[in-house]
């Protein structure tokens, strides 16, 4: 990145010790012992990104979120000349759906 010159492996390991998060897990997110595994099946997912686009045999990407779903508390004021509609920013909860995105990252 060209910020120094060089660095001591204790500076920068001093360094990422203050500036983890303690939200960040430790963990890498898969079961121990399943490394080799997970990175085999991502390199296969990563090798299908890599191939031309086809038409015919189209590269398809889900992905799903959750969505929360608000119902108003109070009547929103009416918009009237001079002023937009005015909301408050109090809701009730009403559930959570899942939304669903499909892509084609290789289409044009």
């Amino acid at each position: 990145m060209e910020i120094v010159d060089s660095i001591s492996i204790k500076t920068a390991e001093r360094t990422l010790k203050k500036t983890r998060s303690s939200h960040i897990p430790k963990s890498s997110g898969y079961p121990p012992g399943e490394n080799g595994n997970f990175v085999a099946v991502m390199e296969n997912v990563l090798e299908i990104y890599q191939r031309p686009h086809d038409p015919v045999r189209p590269v398809i990407c889900m992905d799903e979120q959750p969505i929360q779903l608000h119902a108003e508390v109070r009547e929103p004021i009416p918009a009237q000349p001079g002023y937009p509609e005015r909301q408050g920013y109090e809701f009730r909860r009403n559930g959570v759906v899942g939304g669903f995105m499909f892509t084609e990252p290789l289409g044009q």
